[in-house]
């Protein structure tokens, strides 16, 4: 869906496709980044939850 919206707005406007594909591409890096951090924020918290009840299960032998 990105793309085609990029290629329509380099169409109409072809002096700012530099901007526009300059824009595109931080975009992109920043959901890269946001979907990396939740699912490692969603990892740990799993594996701690795991860990954490491991503890206290051992914790009554």
């Amino acid at each position: 869906m990105t793309e085609i919206n990029l290629r329509l707005y380099i169409s109409i406007f072809p002096r700012s496709s530099t901007e526009a594909s300059v824009t595109v591409e931080d975009f992109m890096q920043t959901t890269i980044l946001m979907r990396t951090f939740y699912f490692s924020y969603l990892f740990w918290g799993v594996y701690m939850k795991i860990f954490t009840a491991e503890m206290h299960q051992n914790r009554g032998r």
